[in-house]
């Protein structure tokens, strides 16, 4: 037993310290026949400077290089494949990019910040996708990037156009905001610091100009002027004034409330409507009511003077 031990410990000494042609110098190298002796299996695994450890694939029996798999033995599936034009594939055999994974990817961090970055990190990230910070705030960005420390956006790209699109970014705030910013020279990593150019709120209100709302009743508000080619506004219309026995007030009853009141009757005094703005399907009504009132008053009017010309003419 002691002489078998001692042969097989001087074989592996043998192996370890063998030299080949691919690494001279190498303190490793190691190389076989493969698993049926034959002399297209052979695999060599070496470290040399400065290219550190090494695996070489086999060739198949044309001289073809031939995939290095990382498996166990009879496990079945493929753990991971690099192939001869490089590709990788993860859960795969068969990787058809670069990277080919055949399941779902996680990126772990207490910390948060975790992103996809196209490009250069610290230097030219275009694009980036990923984590604001620990748990919450998935970013979608263009020019910009999450930073965990800082715990918001930072700049990706020296002079370019910002977009963001970042959906919650605490535990408290579960809507969207969109950040725009037009190009300018900036420093990569420094922190963005801008408001949303529009919000979603978790409740389901659109902000557009503006970070909060004075009355969550309005499902869109709007910090800005808005130009439209036309707005439809549902309304009631005011036809019930020509309705029998509709009240219309007198002259003289009408003169009385404006003098005391400086408005119209059902109209909002001016300041009502500076405070609280005006709801425009509301307000029609009311305007188209006092209109089809002036109506009634005109032609009660034209009553009158009919009458008089016809005492006159007597």
């Amino acid at each position: 037993m002691k002489i078998k031990s001692l042969f097989k410990l001087m074989l592996f000494g043998l192996l370890l310290s063998a030299q080949n042609s691919f690494a001279q110098n190498s303190p490793l190298s190691i190389w076989g026949g493969g698993l049926d002796g034959s002399t297209y299996q052979q695999t060599v695994i070496y470290s040399e400077f400065p290219y550190g450890l090494m695996i070489e694939a086999p060739l198949d029996p044309n001289g073809n290089r031939l995939p290095i798999e990382f498996n166990w033995r009879g496990g079945g599936n493929t753990a991971l494949r690099i192939m001869p034009n490089k590709y990788i594939g993860i859960g795969t055999a068969n990787p058809t990019q670069k990277l080919t994974v055949n399941g779902s990817i996680n990126l772990e961090n207490p910390t948060g910040g975790n992103y996809l970055g196209f490009g250069a990190a610290g230097l030219s990230e275009y694009n980036t996708l990923g984590s604001m910070y620990s748990s919450a705030g998935l970013v979608l960005a263009h020019g910009l990037k999450p930073n965990s420390t800082m715990a918001g956006l930072v700049y990706s790209y020296p002079n370019m156009s910002r977009n963001a699109i970042v959906l919650g970014d605490n535990f408290s705030f579960g809507g969207i905001k969109f950040f725009i910013k037009s190009a300018s020279q900036e420093t990569v990593d420094a922190p963005f610091v801008a408001d949303p150019a529009m919000q979603l709120t978790d409740g389901g209100n659109l902000l557009i100009g503006k970070t909060s709302q004075s009355n969550n009743a309005y499902k869109v508000d709007v910090g800005g002027k808005i130009r439209a080619n036309e707005i439809v506004v549902n309304t009631t219309g005011a036809d019930f004034v020509f309705e029998n026995g509709y009240r219309l007030r007198p002259i003289a009853e009408l003169e009385k409330f404006v003098k005391q009141n400086k408005h119209l009757p059902e109209i909002p005094m001016a300041k009502t409507m500076q405070q609280e703005g005006v709801g425009v399907s509301e307000l029609q009504t009311k305007l188209l009511q006092k209109v089809e009132e002036l109506t009634l008053y005109i032609i009660q009017q034209q009553k009158e003077i009919d009458k008089l010309k016809k005492k006159l003419d007597q």
